[in-house]
């Protein structure tokens, strides 16, 4: 049986929520301390009375988020970049993401929808997925510039419908995410056009070994092994990762298993050997020395306080 726990839309809004005894004033979207109900399909929200450094989950939804004010670093799979005012990210489905690093001032707009939620009698879903399918070169994060306005106009439109009570209000709210999407494609394909980077062999190189450290962390461990799969000396693949990244490849395997670990820690029941087993190390007290390295706490601890934030 599979315990590790892919959170649903009612889920991942309590699993940020702050357990604060005050109640922060909601001004975009639903108000997160009322209830929440566990079928619902689709979202409109902010961020605000949510706390950000939390450890990393996993989604069974799609969020698009449109950074208002403020700032942090997200990292969404096996990408990392930095949210502020006037960008736009999306996590898919089951990409492990995490936010860190956020200002006090952060504000959030973020739209929440599960596959169904546009497929059930209104959009086929290879439509939708060629829509939401972005490029995999690309970090899902846009600078929107002069769209910003535009794109921020259709998320205020989606929260006036969400807060109606009008006829026919759901069908207005899945024309504006097509909408949205269609947008996100627009930007998309303009910034794949204009930026050589995403094009150069160099850039392609280390995406392509990040992918495979996040696809097979858990079995392939050491630089040699990836760059004979890539086709190149270990010596050439760690000087282009270096160069872009301004990590080690080993640096990146490693920083992957420490994300798996925290989220296995924070997200299921597994005891700390059946975490240590399953990442494949080969006693517990190697695996606690080796998280402890990364949190300065040791997986216990860990667990114990992020376990308390879950059900809190």
């Amino acid at each position: 049986m599979n315990k590790e726990n892919v959170l649903d839309i009612a889920s991942a809004i309590k699993y940020y929520l702050c357990p604060s005894a005050t109640p922060q004033a909601q001004s975009f979207g639903l108000d997160k301390y009322e209830g929440i109900c566990p079928q619902d399909s689709f979202a409109v929200l902010s961020n605000e009375g949510w706390l950000t450094e939390k450890p990393p989950i996993r989604l069974d939804h799609y969020a698009v988020i449109l950074c208002v004010k403020g700032s942090c670093t997200r990292r969404v799979g096996h990408f990392e970049f930095a949210v502020a005012p006037g960008t736009l990210h999306v996590v898919s489905p089951r990409h492990t993401s995490a936010y860190h690093q956020a200002s006090d001032d952060l504000l959030l707009y973020i739209v929440l929808f599960r596959k169904d939620f546009m497929t059930n009698s209104f959009m086929k879903e290879a439509i939708l997925e060629q829509l939401i399918d972005l490029d995999p070169y690309m970090p899902p994060c846009f600078h929107l510039q002069e769209n910003f306005r535009h794109m921020k106009d259709i998320f205020l439109r989606m929260d006036r419908e969400y807060r109606s009570a009008n006829a026919f209000r759901v069908q207005m709210m899945k024309l504006q995410v097509v909408e949205l999407l269609y947008e996100i494609n627009r930007i998309c394909e303009g910034g794949a056009l204009q930026s050589q980077k995403y094009l150069s062999r160099q850039y392609q190189l280390v995406y392509r070994f990040r992918k495979m450290v996040e696809d097979d962390f858990l079995t392939i461990r050491t630089v040699q092994e990836y760059a004979d799969r890539l086709h190149v000396t270990a010596k050439y693949l760690g000087e282009v990762v270096r160069n872009e990244t301004g990590q080690s490849p080993l640096q990146l395997i490693h920083h992957q298993l420490y994300l798996e670990a925290q989220y296995l820690l924070s997200s299921t029941p597994y005891t700390i050997k059946e975490i240590a087993d399953k990442l494949g190390f080969t006693t517990a007290s190697h695996f606690s020395r080796f998280f402890k390295q990364y949190s300065g706490n040791n997986p216990s601890e860990f667990k114990i306080n992020s376990c308390r934030c879950l059900t809190a």
